[in-house]
């Protein structure tokens, strides 16, 4: 039984299982694991994500690139690790964090609500708020900082329209 990208390259189907079934996660490497995660197949990919928690390095992948499929995949089997959405709602782009913020059915901690707000991004804000529809208790404190004022505006705005 060879590593992920060899079975890949070698196309056995039947050894690429057999892996799945006898490598602890902590054995598979994560930059081979994102490498799998860009040229392996679809089925493939998708097999390997319902098998396995992927590497906080994968998951930050599949957040840029991966198809929207297999990040709902990811979050469905295994939810977002914090500090990968933390990244996302604070310095990725606008794109990442549509894509994650679509997959997501509950709302996530509250400190990655407090990193989507340190963005001041009011598009992002609206998009939070037509998921969830609030924002916690700290968070609107937070938006009484003066230098939060547009976010808040945004915030109030939005709470007057879905009343």
């Amino acid at each position: 039984m060879g590593n992920l990208l060899s079975l890949v390259r070698s196309d056995d189907w039947m050894g690429f299982r057999e892996y799945l079934k006898t490598t602890r996660v902590n054995e598979v490497n994560p930059k081979e694991e994102v490498r799998f995660l860009k040229i392996g197949p679809k089925n493939w990919k998708e097999a390997f994500l319902r098998d396995r928690w992927p590497s906080s390095p994968a998951e930050k992948f599949l957040m840029k690139a991966g198809s929207q499929k297999l990040l709902e995949l990811t979050y469905t089997y295994w939810g977002f690790s914090e500090e990968n959405l933390i990244w996302a709602f604070k310095e990725a782009s606008f794109f990442i964090c549509r894509r994650v913020l679509a997959c997501l059915k509950e709302q996530p901690a509250e400190s990655v609500e407090l990193a989507m707000l340190w963005r001041k991004d009011t598009e992002i804000l609206k998009l939070w708020l037509e998921k969830f529809g609030e924002l916690s208790e700290t968070a609107e404190k937070m938006l009484e900082a003066c230098d939060f004022q547009t976010m808040k505006s945004a915030y109030v705005d939005c709470m007057i329209k879905a009343q």
